[in-house]
């Protein structure tokens, strides 16, 4: 295949938004379609070559994954070194653990399943994983086992034949992305069969382009400038409430698409992206992509705080800088096809068992806690082994969902979930029940076993808030099942965290990660939030007595910063616009109850809460990450908390 200088273009186009979006730096709010262009580039460059070799009779298994191997394996291996040597000074010994396992997913190619169990890509806790935007490299080479030896055995029928067989495959790939992104996001995001459209929509314009000319003049001119356009949207358009990657991901994909089919050296387009910068960019796009992510995620775990704007911008330099040395040193020396496939596969295989064996090893022995604690104070180790064992608690009370036979949680309104509701209810009468999102789970631990109620129900789902449209989420059910279940309904208390019924300063909706990256302003409240909530809560107060209970103060505190303040320290909040702000929400969510004649108890009023002793003590810590309580604090908390809503039962 003949060089085309804007395709490394295009990879820079690619790349760049992916570590502005990471450095969350604005306006990069869906800067993570990078990837998805990558996806693009890779299915077109690859098929085309695959093409060429199947006609000329030159392909083989060997010789594709001797060029795979050559290509993503000696810069992987040396960011991999590299990072895990920094990464045994910086991460605690519990995220050294899973830094391990994360190793070992990487060099499977099963990181993407890793991390889908593990995280949502858009989480806070997210930006701290090192290796986590290896899920991309992951994704790939599943594609790639099959994907040479479908058209290998495609090879024999017309191209036409190939072609509708590829987009049969692309069709199917893409309907189940657009359902899996409102049902399933996680899934949708990370797992290979909603991400194989991308990769095989490049394939299908290679099939499209064999023997044929690509387009010239006035329509390849303006084809090329509106998949810019498609691109500049998706990057500049989009965030992390974006459902992806569904129809909205057809942005960056047509858009790539546009500019690869369309730009060339005849015009306006073609000539940016073949221009020196953008090529010079492109042609470290691989390293680059790959040291970023390390660099931020250690950083940022070592900076305690959010790292400042100019910090990132230096660390998006500090990256560039070492893709350039990767690119140079590691990847053109292995590059050249000097060594046999033999001496390639078996160093492929030497490496990975030896890194694969450190990262067992790391993983095995807990991330190796001796070491941790030697680097802290007495007081930081103190915070430390708390923050562990309130892990394990809150693992274990989450697992276990029941306090008693009728006192018990769940996250759907199943066939099994009826028929306990109805044994309950015959035995019990009616039942309270606490209906939200994770913060209803917390709270339901929190009083479940104080309220001295045989029937109590706990009806929550993480991210899940009372919108009625939201497949995900159980909300519309709800209504139908307490319209049919009235009489055994006593009372419906509901609570949603406190973040999302606030807005970010550039306007995005409210997020945890906010917290960290804006210190310097309140957040104003979601009014229209606050009235689709409302309205969903008055349909429910139709059927049956329902109270909000509203929102207590998350303190987005992360680990790193309740260990490095230790727990004998008086600290304050790192935002000091959090309290207000959530002050402020408490009080206008109170009022708009209040005009709407919905029953609403300040959480905030009850707990009174003051960070400098309702963090950390050096007997407990209170909060198990930046919103929800520990098993402690839910002890500590609930009692108020229950004290508050006996006055409305």
């Amino acid at each position: 295949m003949k060089y085309r200088a804007e395709i490394d273009g295009l990879r820079a186009i690619a790349v760049v938004p992916v570590l502005f979006f990471h450095a969350a730096i604005y306006p990069f709010s869906g800067g993570y379609v990078g990837v998805d262009i990558f996806f693009v580039i890779s299915g077109y460059l690859i098929t085309g070559i695959l093409l060429r070799e199947i006609a000329q009779g030159s392909f083989s298994v060997v010789g594709f994954y001797d060029r795979r191997i050559r290509r993503i394996y000696p810069a992987l291996f040396a960011t991999i070194i590299v990072t895990a040597i920094a990464a045994s000074f910086v991460l605690y010994a519990d995220d050294l653990k899973d830094f391990g396992q994360s190793v070992i997913a990487t060099l499977t190619f099963m990181s993407n399943v890793l991390f889908w169990h593990e995280t949502d890509y858009f989480a806070p806790n997210a930006e701290f994983k090192p290796l986590l935007h290896t899920w991309s490299l992951a994704v790939e080479e599943q594609f790639y086992v099959l994907f040479p030896l479908l058209l290998a055995a495609l090879a024999t029928k017309a191209r036409r034949s190939q072609f509708v067989i590829v987009a049969i495959l692309t069709v199917l790939s893409f309907s189940a992305a657009e359902i899996a992104s409102v049902r399933s996001p996680a899934a949708a995001f990370f797992l290979l069969p909603f991400r194989t459209w991308e990769l095989s929509a490049g394939a299908l314009l290679a099939l499209y382009e064999a023997g044929r000319e690509r387009p010239t003049g006035r329509f390849a001119e303006i084809g090329a400038a509106v998949g810019i356009l498609l691109i500049a949207y998706a990057i500049f358009g989009l965030d992390n409430e974006t459902p992806f990657p569904g129809r909205w991901a057809l942005l960056p994909v047509c858009g790539a698409i546009l500019v690869i089919h369309f730009a060339q050296p005849s015009n306006l387009v073609g000539r940016l992206l073949g221009s020196r910068i953008p090529v010079a960019i492109g042609l470290i796009s691989y390293s680059l992509y790959l040291v970023h992510q390390p660099i931020f995620a250690l950083y940022r775990y070592a900076r305690v705080v959010e790292p400042s704007r100019l910090e990132m911008l230096n660390l998006v330099a500090l990256s560039f800088a070492l893709a350039a040395i990767s690119w140079k040193l590691v990847e053109q020396p292995f590059r050249r096809p000097r060594y046999r496939s033999r001496a390639v596969f078996a160093s492929a295989a030497f490496g990975s068992l030896v890194l694969i064996s450190l990262g067992a090893v790391a993983h095995l022995n807990a991330g190796f806690p001796s070491w941790t604690l030697a680097r802290l104070t007495p007081q930081q180790a103190v915070v430390y082994r708390n923050l562990l064992e309130e892990r394990g608690r809150i693992d274990r009370v989450a697992d276990s969902n029941k306090f008693g036979e009728c006192v018990f949680r769940t996250g759907k309104l199943d066939e099994i979930f009826r028929r306990q509701f109805a044994e309950c209810a015959g035995k019990y009468g009616p039942a309270t029940m606490i209906v939200g999102d994770s913060h209803a789970g917390n709270l339901f631990d929190a009083i479940a076993p104080l309220a001295e109620r045989p029937f109590v129900i706990g009806l929550n789902k993480g991210f899940c808030r009372a919108v009625e449209s939201n497949p995900q989420c159980f909300y519309g059910e709800l209504l139908n099942f307490v319209q049919a279940n009235s009489a055994s309904v006593h009372k419906i208390i509901y609570m949603q965290a406190g973040f999302y019924l606030l807005d970010a300063p550039d306007g995005a909706v409210g997020s945890r990660d906010m917290f960290q990256r804006y210190t310097d302003q309140q957040f104003p409240v979601s009014r229209s939030r606050i009235g689709i909530t409302l309205a969903y809560l008055n349909k429910l107060a139709s059927l049956t007595d329902v109270v909000w209970l509203g929102p207590w103060i998350d303190p987005h505190v992360t680990h790193n910063q309740l260990v490095a303040n230790g727990c004998d320290a008086s600290i304050d909040l790192p935002n000091s616009f959090v309290i207000p702000s959530y002050t402020h929400l408490d009080q206008t969510v109170h009022e708009l109850a209040r005009e709407k004649q919905l029953n609403y108890v300040s959480t905030i009023n009850a707990l009174n809460f003051n960070a400098r002793h309702d963090l950390v003590d050096c007997q407990n810590v209170y909060f198990i990450d930046a919103d929800h309580w520990s098993v402690a604090g839910e002890q500590r908390f609930g009692p108020k908390v229950l004290g508050a809503l006996d006055m409305t039962m």
